[in-house]
């Protein structure tokens, strides 16, 4: 124990002596102190001899001659106590420091030791002062030294090799050590899907609307070089008067369904096939309103290279014998006859949700991005069957409303049957 308290305070004392060898340790003062006290060594010759037990700490004499107990005949102190291995008899028991002993050896031994010159404790860690985890107060090698190859700070066991180009597809934010990158083809994202963007080449057409939060848009393909008609002049085609986003569609399709008429402007677009594509159809006034101001003539290149001078037929119909119409230097859509104009052909694509895209109708479904029919109450009634404006002449109230007034949500109906016979006023 004495030693041992010796030793943890030498050994700071002797390390901070040491400034200008940042590896100077423990385990190098150990050898130090074992190289300047070595271990006292004893030649044994054969017949007697005499020794001094030069150690400080007693031991079973049994196990200090262990290793040599079949050279030795007998052990004596100077109180006559003897230890004789053949019989196994140890008479003396145990070995004291600085008493002296005698020996008679069958046979010689050379560089016999008792005891190590200082009873180290091992103390494990990394002894290598080329490693970042090198362990001034080991001594005993654990295995545990970790280096740094590149010299970058970063132990080789934390280094982690990836590509460091957040721009990269295979971007490893983690990364410590430069790896090849890979990155996406122009106009792709690091999945293969194209980029969608106002004017890219895409789904058969040129973007001309995209939602980026729907991921719904819609694509332009070259204005035709024919003119038809809009269809049906003269007749007032019901529900294709949808004005906005989404309306194109279902304005072209009751344009189809209630015009017999062959070619119109909706039949060239539905016929139309391009790309692969073949579900065209003419575009709603709004909807033609956008494609003017991103890639037609009122956008700032005009990438569609739409005609200035031409006229175009919408799907937005306004009464029997007009519709939305548009000639590009009038910037914008406005009313028209039913006449003959070019047609620019649109399609959808992405998530396309299909419904009543009416605030007002009873099926209205506000996650809709493209119109379908829509249904509405009867007059007088809200969706729920429930009568809200009743009106003279309306069924209801067991009769037939002959009085309503409005301000004060009162008024009178009457019966719709006669009573059978005549009857006298009275009185």
């Amino acid at each position: 124990m004495k030693k041992l308290l010796y030793i943890l305070l030498f050994v700071p004392f002797a390390l901070f002596g040491q400034d200008n060898d940042p590896c100077y340790s423990v385990n190098q003062l150990f050898n130090q102190m074992e190289e300047e006290n070595p271990s006292i060594i004893k030649n044994f010759v054969s017949g007697w001899n005499m020794f001094g037990y030069p150690c400080s700490q007693i031991v079973d004499l049994t196990e200090a001659f262990s290793a040599i107990q079949e050279k030795v005949i007998i052990v004596k102190d100077n109180n006559g106590n003897v230890y004789m291995p053949e019989f196994s008899f140890n008479g003396i028991g145990f070995l004291q420091g600085g008493e002296g002993y005698q020996i008679k050896m069958q046979n010689t031994e050379y560089g016999f030791s008792f005891c190590e010159s200082i009873n180290w404790p091992n103390l494990q860690g990394c002894t290598d002062c080329e490693a970042v985890n090198f362990n001034q107060w080991a001594n005993v090698e654990d295995g545990s030294c970790n280096y740094d190859s590149d010299g970058d700070g970063i132990p080789d066991s934390e280094e982690v090799v990836g590509c460091q180009d957040s721009s990269a597809c295979n971007y490893n934010e983690l990364a410590t050590d430069e790896a090849e990158c890979t990155f996406a083809i122009e106009g792709y994202d690091c999945d293969g899907n194209l980029i969608i963007y106002i004017g890219v080449e895409a789904y058969g057409g040129m973007v001309f609307y995209y939602d980026e939060e729907a991921n719904f848009g819609l694509v332009a393909a070259e204005p035709t070089s024919v003119s038809e008609p809009f269809g049906c002049n003269g007749v007032d085609l019901p529900y294709a008067d949808g004005f906005g986003i989404g309306w194109g569609q279902k304005n072209s399709a009751d344009i189809l369904n209630g015009c017999d008429e062959r070619p119109i402007a909706a039949s060239v677009c539905d016929e139309y096939e391009l790309n692969g594509y073949n579900d065209w159809f003419l575009p709603s006034a709004r909807e033609f309103q956008i494609l003017d101001s991103t890639i037609g003539v009122n956008s700032a290149t005009n990438p569609l290279n739409v005609d200035i001078y031409s006229g175009y037929k919408t799907s937005t119909e306004i009464d029997a014998t007009h519709a939305y119409m548009c000639h590009n230097y009038g910037n914008g859509v406005y009313q028209g006859d039913k006449g003959s104009d070019k047609q620019i052909p649109i399609r959808a694509f992405g998530n396309l949700i299909y419904g009543c895209i009416d605030s007002i109708a009873c099926n209205y479904n506000p996650d809709a991005n493209m119109a379908i029919d829509c249904e509405y109450p009867e007059q007088g009634y809200n969706c729920f069957g429930d009568i809200t404006n009743p009106y003279v002449g309306m069924i209801a109230f067991d009769g037939i409303v002959i009085y309503y007034d409005e301000i004060n949500n009162r008024g009178l109906v009457a019966s719709s049957d006669d009573i059978d016979g005549t009857f006298e006023w009275g009185c």
